[in-house]
């Protein structure tokens, strides 16, 4: 679970945003919140937000720990599925092979293993803590894009990524 305790130090909220509940996360003094979808869908009204530098750097380096586990969970499942998929495919064929060699005409067909590699975004977090180490100002202005990928780690692959990952697993013996 992603910790989002930070502090939010100044945000631009137009009128309409009293219309929307804006949940808050234990303690916190997130004032606003905001994620990609709520953001593409036109929910989401709250154009900007000031934030501590040095929070969300940990934020994101936390963020990025994370992605990094669970990558490697996507890879040892795809890895291991790869494997009983080839396996299942030589067996097949040496099926197929001893049916040629009785004799038998038989129709080949393709060998089809429907797999997606998972993808690392490892890249992604060290671009935007690159940018956050070297960044001078102690406190940022952020878009509510730019918010919800770096503090509330909702990037645009993120759901590509779980479904690659969870496809992978429930197709696991």
């Amino acid at each position: 679970m992603v910790d989002y305790n930070f502090k939010v130090m100044e945000i631009k909220v137009p009128p309409i945003v009293d219309r929307f509940p804006l949940p808050t996360y234990g303690d916190s003094d997130v004032i606003g919140y905001t994620n990609m979808r709520a953001v593409k869908q036109g929910r989401c009204k709250m154009r900007s937000v000031k934030v501590r530098k040095d929070e969300l750097l940990q934020l994101v380096q936390k963020n990025r720990e994370k992605h990094i586990a669970e990558y490697q969970d996507a890879v040892k499942d795809y890895k291991t599925l790869a494997i009983q998929k080839v396996q299942d495919s030589m067996e097949q064929l040496q099926r197929r092979i001893g049916e040629l060699k009785e004799g038998e005409v038989i129709h080949l067909g393709h060998i089809v293993f429907n797999l997606k590699v998972p993808e690392n975004h490892s890249k992604d977090y060290d671009q935007v803590i690159k940018m956050l180490q070297m960044s001078v100002d102690a406190v940022l202005e952020m878009q509510s894009d730019e918010f919800a990928m770096y503090a509330m780690d909702d990037w645009e692959w993120k759901n590509e990524f779980y479904a690659t990952a969870t496809s992978n697993k429930l197709s696991l013996r």
